[in-house]
């Protein structure tokens, strides 16, 4: 997988992420436990059987922040990952 695209988060924000990355991934395309694997710091899933597109949702912990980075086989599957399912913080979110 050569595509991707990265998010970084405050350090206080980054359990409520790793939170809402899964729960958004259920969400979105209606998958159970069962179809995301969990590492210690990825999940992957198959985002479409036709394409076989895998994606990978990475989660480094950086001294002073989050980095999450999306993985993707396809472009467009890693862009749609990026935009439907990280949480998009503005600087006014007390979250």
């Amino acid at each position: 997988m050569h595509n991707q695209l990265t998010f970084w988060y405050s350090k206080d924000k980054a359990e409520s992420v790793r939170t809402q990355v899964i729960d958004n991934i259920k969400r979105q395309y209606g998958f159970s436990n069962d179809e995301i694997t969990r590492g210690e710091d990825r999940i992957t899933f198959l985002y479409d059987d036709e394409t076989n597109g895998e994606i990978a949702i990475m989660f480094t912990d950086e001294s002073d922040a989050l980095r999450v980075t999306v993985e993707g086989t396809w472009s467009w599957e890693t862009i749609d990952v990026y935009q439907t399912i990280l949480p998009h913080y503005t600087e006014e979110d007390p979250a």
